[in-house]
């Protein structure tokens, strides 16, 4: 009988710790969620990225291409040329052929599916 009232006593101890844990994480996350949903407005600028082809021109460079299609919000020129010259395969310093075709990245607030 004492195991037995022992066992309930422990069962409504753990079941009341269960209880407080709850209660503080839910005290934690409501206002975390609340602060953090604050912060996010609707007037936050989404952008997406794509790629597009581009055919060079004579005289073309990845720098010159760059210094054309970059977008500072999310790069540097270098940064672009180091992505568009992965993209391609290309070293960041390669001669491009007038009438090669290379693929370019670009963002655009639109999108597209």
């Amino acid at each position: 009988m004492c195991i037995r009232i022992c066992n309930i006593v422990i069962r409504k101890a753990e079941l009341k710790f269960i209880g407080i844990v709850l209660s503080v994480i839910i005290a934690v996350a409501v206002p975390f969620a609340i602060i953090s949903k604050a912060y996010s407005t609707s007037d936050e600028k989404v952008s997406y990225k794509y790629y597009t082809y581009y055919t060079v021109s004579y005289g073309d460079t990845l720098e010159s291409i760059a210094e054309q299609y970059y977008d500072s919000e999310h790069y540097t020129i270098a940064s672009y040329i180091h992505e568009v010259a992965g993209i391609n395969s290309l070293s960041e310093h390669a001669h491009l052929r007038t009438g090669s075709v290379i693929a370019i990245p670009y963002y655009s607030e639109e999108y597209v599916y």
